[in-house]
């Protein structure tokens, strides 16, 4: 159906304004609200909110562009807010979870184009007036958020949120007001099935930062969606890896120099562009300038190890981790992405009350991956080192201990010296008090790092730099 001429000329200068992604509009005679369907590129604007161009287009497009802008994004939401939920919550959440996502989008968008372009600000202020009492008097995110553009509200919390985007914490405050007004009927205005690929692309995406992976299985149940976890752990081991050879050269950068052989030119082979390290560093590939190559073993003198020793990553599964667990994924994915691409042979053994080997030596790094972002869990009641040393495997072993220092059989651990070729302390605690833990290995070269929780990026270039 072609646009009535007055409709597209609005439309038309809304684009002009706002240089949306490539879409389609249609009017849609049986939609009650407008709505974006994100899978297929479309916003469908419904008769009744025709005269509201100057907000509804607007807030559509904001949905097309950037909140979710992809259905994969919508999923990381989802499953971060979840990993934040209680069991009891987080079941209550997955009947929910379009929803809120849904609210909290709507929240960052209103603020926005409120804000910004007083033509929506009218309507919005218009909209506000409206509200019945009831909603005024305990509005949910994406109401306050209106009433804060409107001038009629000051929720300090909330306006702080979205000013700083922050999809996770507003979502959140959704979900809790959703679960106090279970009564009320809400409607999404966004559309799309999620694919495979949404999957998997979610997956790698949240394995990379550390998530607990196991709602994503939940909600794949929900959608009907199979996905394949190997191809997603790869995914994330390869993102890993290029955002430290993007880190280090960042870094290198900054001291005035990149070598050119790390620079792709034109001429080079195509598959030895590297985009993502690229655009992790530059707004613009530029061939010959801020182009990145693949190759890493041939930027800033950087070999390729050889005869490297094997490696051992003993991780604490006791309870006093439970607050670290997030840190001790990001750090674990990372050693993994950098044994993954160098083919270094590995295995792990988590400890607590009693050593679990998790991943036998080897070169099997979705397994790796695989514990980390579905099983790794501090649970244990104690914490003793000594049995897990026991039960190494390999030769001339490099050993990652990945705790926060709070073992008990410490005057044990150097029974087990003869194993180790060289240890590095990986103490992620706000308290930096671990020399002790430091004395226990006798006479085996020790290195330690003191890591707050919240810096874990720092550790990992600093010691994948040490590895190269």
């Amino acid at each position: 159906m072609r646009l009535p001429r007055k409709i597209e000329r609005i439309l038309r200068r809304i684009r002009t304004q706002m240089r949306p992604t490539p879409h389609n509009v249609v009017i849609d005679e049986r939609a009650e609200t407008s709505y974006s369907d994100i899978e297929n590129r479309v916003i469908g604007l419904s008769k009744n909110q025709l005269d509201e161009l100057d907000w509804i287009y607007r807030h559509e497009i904001m949905h097309l562009d950037k909140y979710p802008r992809t259905i994969s994004n919508e999923i990381i939401w989802q499953v971060k807010i979840a990993n934040m939920l209680s069991d009891e919550d987080r079941s209550l959440f997955r009947k929910l979870r379009h929803l809120v996502i849904n609210m909290a989008e709507d929240s960052v968008i209103d603020y926005y184009i409120g804000l910004r372009y007083k033509s929506a600000r009218k309507y919005i202020k218009k909209y506000v007036e409206n509200l019945p009492k009831e909603i005024k008097s305990d509005p949910p995110c994406h109401e306050g958020a209106r009433m804060i553009v409107a001038g009629v509200a000051d929720y300090p919390i909330l306006e702080n949120w979205l000013k700083d985007k922050n999809i996770i914490m507003i979502g959140l405050d959704a979900f809790y007001w959703l679960k106090k007004h279970q009564e009320g009927e809400y409607k999404s205005d966004t559309r799309g099935k999620p694919s495979r690929e949404d999957y998997e692309k979610a997956a790698g995406q949240l394995i990379t930062e550390g998530e607990n992976i196991i709602p994503l299985y939940e909600f794949s149940v929900d959608d009907n969606v199979e996905f394949d976890l190997e191809k997603a752990s790869l995914i994330a081991l390869t993102k890993r890896y290029e955002w430290y050879i993007s880190a280090i050269m960042e870094k290198e950068r900054t001291k005035g120099y990149m070598s050119r052989q790390g620079v792709w030119i034109p001429g080079d082979e195509p598959s030895k562009l590297n985009v993502y390290a690229s655009l992790l560093q530059y707004n613009k590939i530029i061939p010959g300038l801020t182009a990145i190559k693949r190759d890493t073993s041939r930027i800033i003198g950087w070999t390729e190890p050889s005869g490297y020793r094997d490696v051992a990553i003993l991780v604490d599964e006791s309870g006093s981790m439970r607050d670290k667990e997030k840190a001790t994924r990001m750090v674990g994915i990372s050693l993994l992405a950098w044994f993954n691409r160098w083919r270094i042979q590995y295995q792990i053994i988590g400890f607590g009350s009693s050593p679990f080997l998790r991943a036998a030596l080897g070169f099997d790094y979705t397994g790796g991956v695989r514990y980390f972002s579905m099983y790794y869990r501090a649970w244990g009641n104690d914490t003793r080192l000594a049995p897990a040393l026991n039960m190494l495997k390999g030769r001339n072993m490099l050993l990652y201990v990945i705790s926060d220092a709070k073992i008990y059989d410490l005057n044990k651990v150097a029974e087990y010296k003869s194993r180790i070729k060289e240890v590095v302390l990986v103490l992620i605690n706000k308290d930096k008090k671990y020399r002790e833990f430091t004395k226990a290995f006798k006479g085996v070269t020790v290195r330690g790092y003191w890591l707050n929780p919240e810096e874990i990026d720092k550790f990992i270039i600093q010691e994948l730099e040490k590895l190269h």
